[in-house]
């Protein structure tokens, strides 16, 4: 009867362990950290002309959008400021080319410095950037003033 016991309490035991390690192998670790996801990424539409910025030194650049997951630092809110306060005849600023929106209502513009040192994302708002003259961390800045022409050099024939 005791062999019988034991018999019972060691197989009831086996029983025990291979269910607990199967119910351990199954559950997922929760993580408090989440990541937000792009929504839409699309070509920054408005006039050329107009999608030029300056670095106001307020937000960094990233690799991604800056609240994605391997988003990594291309400059500094530091590195930004210096930029914009360095007088190399504009080579600093940049153009916007791409305007992604997260799941959290975040706009980002993906924006490139005149001389290609800096290329990335950069914050610019909760609300949609195009046609504000300052958006997250850079402020719009006008690189090309139209000019007229007179009319002999709008009516002569040109070829290079």
């Amino acid at each position: 009867m005791i062999s019988r016991f034991s018999k019972a309490a060691l197989l009831s035991a086996a029983l025990f362990g291979l269910g607990f390690a199967a119910v351990a192998n199954t559950t997922t670790n929760a993580s408090a950290k989440s990541y937000a996801k792009v929504k839409s990424n699309s070509k920054f539409t408005i006039n050329s002309a107009e999608r030029n910025y300056l670095s106001s030194g307020s937000a960094a650049l990233y690799t991604k959008a800056g609240t994605l997951k391997g988003a990594r630092k291309v400059a500094s809110t530091s590195t930004m400021s210096r930029l914009a306060n360095q007088s190399d005849n504009g080579q600093t600023y940049f153009s916007a080319y791409r305007i992604a929106k997260t799941n959290r209502g975040s706009y980002y513009l993906k924006v490139v410095s005149f001389d290609k040192t800096y290329r990335g994302w950069i914050y610019a708002g909760k609300s949609n950037p195009s046609g504000k003259t300052a958006v997250g961390g850079m402020k719009k800045v006008s690189t090309f003033d139209r000019g007229s022409l007179t009319t002999d050099i709008s009516n002569a024939t040109y070829s290079f």
